[in-house]
């Protein structure tokens, strides 16, 4: 019993060490149904992830700084009319659900006048636009947009975006838009369907300059040409398969990988050669021979000639009817063998004779 209490004193000990931040990672999503309750429960630094129950409508809800949050929509829908609610803050997260503009021009803002960087935006359905400001690192996953009046996705001054995945529209001037400086725009997947409008917001001013910043396309589909100058280094314009367009990498810049030295005993690999910009496989590599032993090697093990006299061991003959003397290596492991046997038995003995002074409390 006493054994036992040690044990379990011990284990408490153990998990008191344990961080409190290593429970933190599997925590229950605290669920609201109200605005009021939203706007609690994001005010609170001791929740990290929330769940909506309810559509709600948070207009008016102004700047929110969600730092650290995982906001998860469950499905449901959250509305708020143009500018009337803007997401702020560090590391947060938005997922799986809808987000809409009741009519506006966009549905989503991201960033305002605090810092705002590291935004995860995944399985989101936007009913209008997503707008970016003064937002870097922010990444749309698996995002469904549709432009209303501008753009599906605008990076205002400061915004950096960018698209994974997702479906991308506009019924407004453009599929995208980003200001001329202090934005960036770079898409590595997605579908992108113009409708008629341009891909990218672009115009010049008076002087032949742009006045609107360029994308950087390395990957995705779209139903128009993608321009050269949107292409991002290494990446060159191209169409599919499926008659649709896209930027396909040049492979310009290569590694070799994996590669094995061969040694005596083990054969080596040449390597394999991966593209530096896209990661993908442009030639597999070959195996090379273990090299074995050497020419020097190989004569000095073929050579029998000896110069030197024969010793006298030789030159004696074998009695094949002696008997060899003991070496005692036998003896050796015959005396190991008996001093784990003893000491197996002492111990057993040992172990038996505590036993009973407990029982008989001596």
């Amino acid at each position: 019993m006493k054994q036992l209490k040690q044990i379990l004193c011990t284990l408490c000990c153990i998990v008191s060490l344990i961080p409190a931040t290593a429970f933190a990672l599997d925590e229950t999503p605290v669920d609201v149904d109200t605005k009021d309750a939203f706007l609690a429960a994001v005010a609170d630094d001791a929740i990290s992830s929330i769940r909506l129950t309810a559509d709600m409508d948070l207009t008016n809800a102004d700047v929110l700084d969600i730092s650290g949050h995982t906001i998860d929509l469950g499905g449901k829908k959250i509305s708020a009319s143009n500018f009337t609610l803007i997401l702020e803050g560090t590391d947060f997260t938005l997922r799986n659900g809808t987000f809409d503009s009741k009519g506006g021009s966009y549905a989503l803002f991201i960033g305002d006048a605090g810092t705002t960087d590291n935004v995860l935006v995944e399985n989101i359905t936007a009913n209008g636009g997503i707008n970016v400001y003064n937002a870097t690192n922010v990444t749309l996953r698996n995002v469904n947009v549709t432009g209303t009046n501008y753009y599906s996705v605008w990076c205002d001054e400061g915004g950096q975006v960018t698209i994974e995945s997702g479906r991308f529209q506009t019924n407004g001037n453009a599929v995208l838009g980003l200001t001329l400086t202090d934005s960036a725009l770079t898409i590595k997947g997605g579908t992108f369907t113009t409708n008629g409008k341009p891909l990218v917001l672009s115009a010049e001013d008076g002087g032949g300059n742009p006045k609107y910043g360029a994308p950087e396309i390395s990957g995705g589909t779209f139903d128009t040409p993608v321009p050269e100058e949107y292409c991002a280094d290494g990446f060159a314009p191209a169409m599919d398969e499926n008659g649709k367009y896209t930027a396909v990498c040049e492979h310009l810049d290569t590694q070799v990988k994996n590669e094995k030295d061969a040694t005596i005993s083990e054969a080596g690999y040449t390597g394999d050669r991966y593209c530096v910009n896209c990661g993908a496989l442009i030639e597999k590599g070959a195996s090379i021979p273990a090299l074995g032993h050497s020419v020097s090697d190989t004569d000095s093990a073929n050579d029998t000639s000896d110069t030197s006299a024969p010793s006298s061991q030789e030159s004696k003959p074998v009695d094949e009817n002696r008997v060899n003397p003991a070496t005692g290596s036998d003896s050796s492991l015959l005396f190991w063998s008996v001093f784990l046997l003893v000491g197996s038995v002492g111990t057993m003995v040992i172990s038996i004779g505590r036993t009973k002074s407990q029982k008989t409390g001596k």
